[in-house]
């Protein structure tokens, strides 16, 4: 299941896109109907509301990944496993790495069990970089990108 913020456009949307892509890389044989996107605008209330109605609907489903666009989105949905008991049902992976989700890897048997950090702290020092190339005359790629770094609870017992 994706999380997604269908109002931020393409390049938000493209989190889901990559992470079905993901594991549609290592399951080929998953039907595209296995594949669910549902509408959580980012927000932890309206995220809460579709999962709890989504597995409410679903009661028998099992081993289900619920990769979400924001971090936000992630801890409502995790809401909403709980309040159903489906924790053994679900694992949760989110984008943001705000310290709200961090603490929650760090519990043990949670659900969440990772988020993607954009490492936004490069984003001034390659601004500068793409700048200073800029002024030094150098050509200058159209799109420029900062890697990203997947953080799982694991990596955060290190």
């Amino acid at each position: 299941m994706g999380l997604d913020i269908e109002e931020a456009g393409p390049l938000v949307q493209s989190r889901i896109t990559g992470a079905f892509e993901g594991v549609r890389s290592q399951l080929e044989a998953m039907p595209v109907e296995s594949f669910v996107r549902i509408d959580g605008r980012g927000m932890r209330d309206k995220s809460y509301r579709m999962v709890l109605d989504f597995l409410k609907r679903h009661p028998k489903d099992k081993h289900i990944l619920l990769a979400a666009a924001t971090d936000t989105s992630a801890l409502g949905a995790l809401q909403a496993v709980e309040e159903l008991k489906r924790g053994k049902q679900v694992v949760i992976v989110g984008q943001d790495c705000i310290p709200e989700m961090l603490d929650e890897m760090r519990k043990p048997g949670s659900p969440i069990v990772g988020s993607v950090s954009h490492e936004v702290s490069e984003y001034g020092p390659r601004i500068i970089e793409i700048g200073l190339g800029l002024l030094r005359g150098r050509s200058v790629p159209p799109y420029n990108y900062v890697m990203h770094k997947m953080v799982t609870s694991e990596s955060l017992q290190v």
